[in-house]
């Protein structure tokens, strides 16, 4: 989302609940996690995951986290390792990812996969929101605040 923008489903969905529009969410996010655990999780169960969805506590807000599974786990490990050695950033930032793919190692080729299934999930919450915030002038006003986040 940027400055004063509406999200393409926002207008079908602006009339329901923070409550109602998180169930929405959730059904969406259960099929994108069925299709990704059909194609990663086939052949190496360890690299399935499970995707929660939230309403926040305090704040309209909705949490979307994906918890990876033992593979990616340990790949995360290597390459927060690998990222400290290469001076990519901090570790555990995923700050290599806007880097070039030229200076990726294998290890962080093999969590791109894991990567985009976050982009898609926060193009979801995109999707049903709108943000007409400044700033600058410090006025926020979006419909709700919405992350998508990998736990490792």
């Amino acid at each position: 989302m940027t400055y004063h923008t509406i999200g393409e489903l926002y207008e079908e969905t602006k009339n329901l609940s923070l409550k109602e529009l998180t169930k929405k969410i959730r059904t969406t996010a259960r099929q994108k996690q069925k299709e990704f655990n059909a194609t990663m999780a086939a052949t190496d169960p360890t690299k399935a995951v499970e995707i929660s969805v939230r309403m926040g506590k305090g704040y309209r807000s909705i949490d979307v986290r994906i918890e990876a599974g033992e593979f990616w786990r340990n790949l995360k490990s290597e390459v927060n390792q690998q990222e400290f050695e290469l001076n990519l950033g901090w570790s555990g930032s995923n700050s290599w990812e806007r880097w070039s793919k030229d200076v990726w190692t294998p290890e962080m080729r093999q969590l791109y996969p894991l990567i985009e299934l976050q982009k898609e999930l926060q193009e979801v919450l995109d999707q049903h929101n709108f943000d007409n915030s400044d700033s600058q002038i410090d006025y926020f006003h979006t419909r709700f605040y919405g992350w998508a986040k990998i736990d490792y």
